[in-house]
């Protein structure tokens, strides 16, 4: 092609305010050859069925060097392109494409929450609930949010397409996977911008923004006010966003979304989990079905953990030897949330020699952030002939609990619920 001419024409719908048009400076480059392109209002290959030796026997009877050899470099690739299509159009069987009511753009979290978002308005003209219309604004405000997220995706995979260089690199977001009820959470946000300036930052928690960083305003930060998350201002910037004295409602997932500045603001978004821990009020308990024992002997002992949010991890320890691969936890949810961790050891005692008695306890974590131990009970032997040493059978087995470990877990039970009233009492 000798000569680019461009002429401006009348657009043929109108414009959709809600859906903007993507402005793209182009630089004008070779046409490249693609693979088969296909009408998706009528057929798509279907490459899950598709016979992929016949394939490769075919590319194998080409005789590629005499069919390459005298072809200059695009001609050649032109070429290539040519017996690649024709594989497929050989070997890859084609199925209807059924007609989508969303855009091509639209990724999978988008289309469930406007899903939800419809199925919620249904039920709230149907019941008049005022907690569906809760539920249904809240999906709304995060439709809105995913959807300019996906159009920018999809405006950043145009442009480079077309060859415009992407400013906006290597973006990494960093938040801790847990953190203690209480305590201040720092969010991190990494990025390259290669020769642009920086436009904004915009932190979400569930696509609901809560922090805002523009350096061309002034003042530069602007916080939203979002339930119960609490910004240190101070201590906030381009980077970073803290949080102080966390919430237990607080977890979920965080999004840092980072924007270059004009012409192109190039935007990317990242997303990552934090969970909030309410660990036990309590240490976790232990018991064991008996105090003394003699070899052969098969010794049953329960551990339990107070309500925690979430449930606690429990780790057997005996004579200050972990017992390797051991998950029999048994959880039980509460309806505020919380839930409380039980786990029974069984083993085969034999005798022990020198110290013929067993130590035994255990540990409950949540994530790195919080551990406990319980007290140690001491099992001695009876035997008159202490010998050998202790026997290697730990297994972890969901046998039925012995009455104190029972009566703990009822006790801190109920422990937990009178000190939730005294809260409720003491907030009203």
């Amino acid at each position: 092609m000798d000569e680019l001419r461009v002429k401006e024409v009348e657009p043929l719908l109108k414009l959709d305010g809600h859906h903007p048009s993507i402005e793209i400076n182009l630089n004008y480059t070779n046409n490249k050859p693609n693979l088969v392109k296909f009408n998706r209002k009528l057929l798509k290959p279907n490459y899950h069925k598709c016979n992929f030796e016949k394939i490769k026997d075919h590319l194998r009877k080409v005789n590629w060097h005499e069919l390459l050899n005298d072809l200059d470099p695009d001609s050649a690739v032109d070429a290539m392109y040519k017996e690649l299509n024709s594989a497929i159009l050989l070997f890859v069987p084609f199925k209807k494409c059924n007609p989508n009511q969303y855009p091509y753009w639209f990724n999978f979290p988008l289309i469930r929450c406007l899903r939800d978002k419809k199925k919620y308005h249904k039920l709230y003209k149907k019941f008049g609930n005022p907690r569906d219309y809760d539920t249904y604004n809240m999906l709304r405000t995060r439709s809105k949010h995913l959807i300019e997220a996906c159009y920018k995706s999809i405006q950043n995979e145009v442009e480079n397409s077309l060859g415009t260089a992407n400013t906006l690199k290597s973006l990494q977001i960093h938040v801790p996977k847990a953190v203690l009820t209480g305590r201040d959470a720092e969010l991190m946000c990494t990025y390259e911008l290669e020769g642009a300036q920086l436009y904004s930052i915009r932190w979400y928690r569930n696509m609901i923004e809560f922090y805002r960083y523009v350096p061309k305003e002034s003042p530069a930060t602007k916080v939203f006010p979002v339930a119960e998350i609490k910004v240190d201002v101070a201590s906030s910037d381009q980077n970073r966003v803290v949080i102080r004295e966390v919430d237990r409602m607080l977890t979920g997932e965080y999004q840092c979304e980072v924007s270059a500045d004009a012409p192109l603001f190039h935007t990317d978004i990242k997303s990552a989990e934090m969970v909030v821990v309410e660990p036990p009020l309590l240490n976790p308990n232990v018991t064991a079905d008996r105090m003394t024992y003699v070899g052969g002997d098969h010794i049953r002992a329960n551990c339990s953990s107070p309500p925690s949010l979430p449930a606690a991890n429990i780790t057997w320890y005996v004579n200050e030897q972990m017992v390797p691969g051991f998950t029999a936890n048994h959880v039980f949810n509460f309806s505020n949330g919380y839930a409380s961790s039980l786990a029974t050891l069984e083993l085969e005692a034999a005798v022990l020699s020198p110290v013929p008695t067993l130590m035994i306890r255990c540990e409950a974590s949540i994530f790195d952030v919080w551990k406990a131990t319980s007290h140690t009970i001491v099992l001695k032997e009876r035997s008159a002939n202490p010998a050998s040493a202790l026997g290697r059978s730990f297994t972890g087995g969901a046998t039925e609990t012995c009455l104190p470990t029972i009566l703990m877990l009822i006790l801190q039970i109920i422990l937990q619920f009178l000190i939730e009233n005294y809260t409720e009492t003491s907030i009203r």
